[in-house]
């Protein structure tokens, strides 16, 4: 529990400085660099993958494609993907006695699907000048809150198992505590942005809506559930504890952001095609 704290913090005092240095390259930076590793956990600690030239190739196209939403390289980045599968075929056909097409297949699904989602957090910077912190931070929480409510609601509170095959720690009780923490969770940030957003932009007010955070919340924490539970589903498939070690007491990077990378495209989903304003600004 100690250990598990410490590197929590750790991570905390990480994204407050790339929140502070949320206008400056620093923050896609840092979201390249957490795909690159997300993608090399996920092709390296599940055995999936261990020729050299793809984990290298793979780990490339995960940090390029976050990294270059604010670039000329963005409007080319189909071109990059036909590129990184061309060269898993051309490795494919000439290494096809060594490297199981299932392997490649895995590969590419991760190396695509996981940096585009990763690219959603700096698009929104990109494109929502006085709301994309905002926003970026509602994706992380959907992502957080459920499971820290349900991790320490299940701990104290946990009889009822969720999914013992996928993940026997979790339990019904923290499932729905993770949801009533998502929806307190985000119903505080939106008042702490409406406070701390005039004071950093050039605006008179920041107005979340809350009603939509309300409903918003669970919605975004049923997704993050989902992403977790697929990533236990790996994990159980491939034998291993953890994606990595990088975070003590937590594991990877994957260990970590696993459900953020299923809120990701749910929210973004939500913010283009809902009928209202997530915020009103003045």
């Amino acid at each position: 529990m100690k250990t598990r704290l410490v590197t929590s913090a750790a991570a905390l005092f990480v994204l407050a400085l790339a929140l502070i240095f949320f206008d400056t390259f620093f923050f896609p930076f840092a979201i390249a660099f957490v795909s690159a590793v997300a993608v090399y956990e996920l092709l390296v600690s599940t055995s999936y993958i261990k020729d050299k030239i793809i984990i290298s190739a793979s780990v490339a196209l995960g940090f390029i494609i976050p990294a270059s939403v604010d670039t000329a390289v963005w409007a080319h980045r189909f071109l990059i993907y036909i590129t990184y599968g061309s060269v898993l075929s051309t490795i494919l056909l000439l290494r096809y006695e060594d490297i199981d097409f299932r392997n490649i297949a895995a590969a590419l699904m991760i190396s695509v699907l996981v940096p585009s989602m990763f690219a959603i957090l700096v698009n929104l910077r990109t494109n929502y000048a006085y709301t994309g912190m905002f926003y970026v931070m509602l994706i992380f929480g959907g992502g957080w809150f459920p499971d820290a409510g349900a991790y320490f609601i299940g701990t104290f509170w946990g009889r009822h198992k969720l999914s013992p095959k996928i993940s026997p720690q979790k339990t019904v009780e923290g499932f729905f505590g993770g949801f009533a923490t998502a929806v307190a969770g985000y119903l505080l940030m939106g008042w702490i942005f409406s406070i701390v957003m005039p004071m950093v932009y050039p605006i008179i007010f920041f107005r979340p809506n809350y009603v939509y955070l309300f409903l918003l919340a669970p919605v975004l924490a049923s997704a993050a559930v989902s992403g977790d539970l697929l990533a236990s589903v790996l994990k159980r498939q491939t034998g291993i504890k953890d994606y990595g070690k990088i975070m003590p007491g937590h594991g990877g990077i994957m260990d970590r952001f696993d459900s953020v990378l299923f809120v990701a495209p749910v929210f973004y989903i939500a913010l283009q095609y809902l009928p209202f304003n997530l915020v009103t600004l003045g």
